[in-house]
């Protein structure tokens, strides 16, 4: 299984880009799930770089991202 979160804003990793990956999962019958966050750019994650919209640390949506992350991991990898 793979699961990505992923910024609208991210000028690195366009959300194209996330799409064509999904799909090509898709097809090949992975499991995957895939979010892309509007108002979010890159390493909106990274707490340790100030928010500068399209690059930078976005607190909401990575309270959001990271409780996703840990959802998946118990799912898939156990508690």
């Amino acid at each position: 299984p793979v699961m990505g979160n992923f910024g609208g804003m991210d000028p690195v990793i366009a959300p194209a880009d996330v799409m064509k990956l999904q799909q090509v999962l898709q097809t090949a019958g992975k499991m995957n799930d895939f979010k892309v966050f509007d108002g979010a750019g890159h390493a909106f994650n990274n707490d340790t770089r100030p928010p500068m919209g399209a690059i930078g640390y976005n607190p909401a949506v990575s309270i959001e991202a990271w409780g996703r992350t840990l959802g998946w991991f118990k799912k898939y990898l156990g508690s």
